[in-house]
């Protein structure tokens, strides 16, 4: 179960934030660092920051700080090499993050490939489908709706607006788990598979191969269900 943005008790007694965040773009990314704070681009924190804060420095405390984390999936790219091909050393008020990816999930949750796979809910397209019930299907801020097996409430990352379709749970109820989209992991694992071929092709050419890179460009975040 992945709770995004959720908080946890440390040995002190004081609130840590958990490794899992919901952003702004639907995706959920993991911060595999010790700052484990919420950026600006959380979508609870960016919720709060339009609706009540008039300054965006009162966001930072030991909970929140004022930066953006860095989505791989929107990005099209990992974080370390987004840092090689832009002009400064670290990309200013971006931190680093990592997509979700079944290896990723494997290695948290020490499940197997079977396990990993059954978090997963698949795509939906098929409404005439023997048995379908509406309240199976969740539309997911990343801009997919997807399939759950088991009938389930509303998870942490279904949209508002117009909100699930099938959200006839008693009295609406939803989740602080997030319902985690397959395409979205599928996609940000190409991402990984991508740039891991790319280095590959690379070191099989001794290096750059005698190519200059040329001038450095930063890449632009694709939108939410590309």
């Amino acid at each position: 179960m992945i709770e995004p943005c959720a908080t946890t008790t440390g040995a002190a007694g004081r609130k840590i934030c958990g490794i899992f965040h919901l952003l702004t773009c639907g995706h959920i990314i993991a911060i595999d660092n010790e700052d484990r704070r919420c950026g600006r681009n959380c979508q609870h924190a960016a919720t709060l920051s339009a609706s009540t804060l008039e300054h965006s420095e009162e966001l930072i405390s030991h909970m929140q700080y004022n930066d953006k984390l860095h989505c791989e999936t929107c990005y099209g790219i990992p974080f370390d090499r987004y840092r090689l091909i832009t002009s400064q050393e670290e990309p200013f008020g971006l931190r680093r993050s990592l997509a979700i990816t079944r290896s990723m999930l494997q290695t948290n949750f020490g499940l197997d490939h079977d396990l990993v796979n059954a978090m997963l809910c698949s795509p939906f397209f098929n409404s005439t489908l023997k048995g379908f019930d509406w309240n199976n299907t969740h539309a997911l801020r990343c801009g997919h709706e997807v399939w759950s097996i088991t009938l389930r409430p509303c998870g942490a990352n279904c949209t508002d607006a117009p909100g699930c379709r099938g959200a006839s749970y008693p009295q609406k109820e939803r989740r602080a788990d997030a319902i985690l989209c397959q395409e979205c992991v599928a996609r940000a694992e190409l991402v990984y598979q991508r740039y891991t071929k790319l280095e590959e092709e690379r070191a099989s050419r001794g290096g750059d191969g005698g190519v200059s890179a040329g001038p450095r460009a930063t890449p632009e975040p694709r939108e939410a269900g590309w």
